[in-house]
């Protein structure tokens, strides 16, 4: 500990001394990146080709010497284990509370007589997670990455333990957008911890990391770097999500499409959206979200391939157990299992793809093999049946899960190449955000479009099923009364059921437009193929300033003209 504490010593006042003379010290060309920028680039001093690779230059004494000091070759295998189970079981958890309760859903909003609950408990997490993304990523450059995510499993912890004791609606709501806001600092700050330490439960995790966790802390002094934080953005940011995905939320089931309270909602998100951009483009010297991020088409696809893959991936894990519930009959209990070929495929493909692109560092191909497949998978769940037809389940889930799982992590390889070193971490909180807004849009959408699938057909079900019954499963109250149709008679529960099946069967055709969507995007998405070389990422308001000063030099060298806006550094 004491070594590894004189060896950060020491790089600080390198790094201090290379900023007063400008020059780049030698030490910052050994870095500690998962995906350093790509061969050939202007970011990437020195190159390592991928295995299998052919022609590889063979490595000069200095890069040897340097790998040899670098953090990964300090760290034992011991520490390497801890730090990434540690990690590991942070991101599972985190990612595991946005599908976990989506099997119990109909179970809990009939137990608290929530008729909203069937959405809200599970938006609750996806909004606070989508709308607090940004900001961990901004923080985590000022003050450091250890004591952020830190804080991150403490909030989630806290959200934890709340919704453990939840004893209405309310409090299970609130205590979900206080999991969401911790969950979403989790995500984001394991991807830019991972890119930091290495090449392409809760309490314990918190402890594990405390000790063994070991990356640059730049010890910014709190009030400098409380005045960095781009508290404008941050606040806009997280006001125009919430506004756009509640005036969603409420339209057409808590008030009106054509309601002040929606029309006020969705307009308002979207002006402060646009304030949004103008303050990130104009009047901050550290936006949280620069706008430079967007200037490049691959940049732009890989988000919109990412959009898209979140957009439909969180539809079949939230509405799927509604399909085994309400259609086939089956428990809670039974629905979670019958979702496995979904979860075991994705899973299997999802880590074979991280494999393949380590020994090869080919990205792109995986990328297009996800998007292609993944619109033929959704669109078979249009062929579900009524009855159940185990050989489509199965397979129809299974090609769905081949399709999904390429891409979870390759469109944030793609980004992560075609960006600056210093730009990692706002990259990746970038995308983080873009991937919970489209859950959250998502979840919101899905139940939009089968709450007015029910409530067309609501006429129909008071014919054949009574007024009460068809009150009942009208609209926004259909996802709480699926225990209601089992305790209906056998020739009424074939009509409920068959209402259920055709509302989630126009559903499903929304979210094959949205794959195809992805498809499209991931043919602009760039290639490269990436270095094996570190990099070491700094933080700090020192590193932060001469990233900004840099920026501003590029511009004025491409450009040629003075009158730089603070976004455009």
């Amino acid at each position: 500990m004491d070594e590894r504490h004189r060896n950060d010593t020491e790089l600080e006042r390198e790094a201090q001394s290379a900023l007063d003379n400008g020059t780049t010290p030698e030490s910052q060309l050994n870095g500690n990146q998962a995906f350093p920028p790509p061969k050939n680039s202007p970011d990437s001093s020195l190159t390592t080709s991928f295995e299998g690779e052919s022609g590889a230059a063979p490595m000069k004494p200095d890069q040897a010497a340097n790998n040899a000091s670098s953090p990964e070759a300090a760290r034992t295998t011991l520490e390497t284990a801890i730090i990434m189970g540690s990690l590991g079981i942070s991101v599972f958890l985190a990612a595991l509370d946005n599908t976990i309760i989506t099997t119990a859903l109909p179970t809990i909003s009939e137990h608290f007589h929530s008729n909203a609950g069937y959405t809200w408990i599970g938006s609750a997490y996806l909004l606070a997670n989508a709308a607090s993304t940004p900001s961990w990523g901004k923080f985590s450059d000022i003050w450091g990455r250890k004591p952020i995510l830190l804080a991150a499993a403490a909030i989630f912890f806290i959200g934890s333990l709340l919704a453990a004791t939840a004893v209405n609606i309310g409090m299970l709501i609130t205590a979900r957008a206080i999991q969401g806001t911790g969950g979403g600092g989790l995500i984001v700050l394991v991807n830019i911890c991972i890119s930091d330490l290495f090449i392409p439960i809760t309490g314990t995790v918190i402890i594990l990391l405390f000790f063994f966790l070991h990356l640059h802390n730049p010890r910014t002094p709190a009030w400098e770097g409380l005045k960095a934080v781009d508290w404008a953005g941050s606040l806009l940011i997280v006001g125009g999500t919430l506004m756009l995905l509640l005036g969603l939320e409420f339209g057409g089931v808590a008030f009106p499409w054509n309601s002040p309270k929606v029309i006020c909602l969705i307009v308002f998100g979207v002006v402060v959206a646009v304030l949004f951009v103008l303050n990130e483009w104009k009047f901050v010297q550290y936006p949280v979200m620069p706008l430079r991020l967007f200037k490049h088409t691959s940049n732009i696809a890989s988000l919109g391939v990412c959009f898209c893959h979140g957009f439909v991936f969180i539809a079949v894990s939230y509405y799927l157990p509604l399909y085994f519930q309400a259609v086939l009959g089956a428990t809670p209990l039974l629905s979670g299992l019958y979702l496995l070929p979904f979860a075991l495929s994705l899973s299997v493909v999802s880590a074979g793809t991280g494999i393949w692109i380590k020994k090869t560092g080919k990205y792109l191909i995986a990328i297009l093999f996800g998007s292609i497949i993944f619109p033929l998978g959704i669109g078979l769940l249009i062929d579900l049946d009524v009855d159940k037809t185990w050989v489509k389940i199965i397979i129809f889930q299974i090609i769905a899960g081949i399709g999904v799982g390429p891409n979870f992590q390759s469109p944030l390889i793609a980004l992560q190449t075609m960006v600056k070193p210093t730009d990692i971490a706002t990259a990746t909180a970038t995308f983080g955000f873009i991937r919970n807004l489209s859950t959250s849009i998502s979840v919101v959408i899905g139940g939009v479009v089968f709450q007015n699938e029910m409530e067309r057909r609501h006429p129909s079900l008071v014919t054949s099923l009574g007024v009460g019954t068809a009150n009942a499963l009208k609209g926004g109250s259909a996802g709480s009364s699926v225990s209601l149709v089992n305790q209906l008679p056998p020739p009424q529960q074939v009509i409920a059921r068959q209402a259920f099946f055709e509302s989630l069967r126009t559903m499903w055709i929304m979210y094959v437009v949205f794959a195809g969507v992805g498809l499209l995007f991931s043919f602009f998405v760039g290639n490269q193929i990436l270095s094996k070389e570190h990099q070491v990422t700094r933080t700090g308001l020192t590193e932060q300033e001469k990233a900004r000063k840099d920026h501003v030099d590029e511009e004025k060298a491409v450009g040629g003209t003075t009158g730089i806006s603070n976004e455009e550094v």
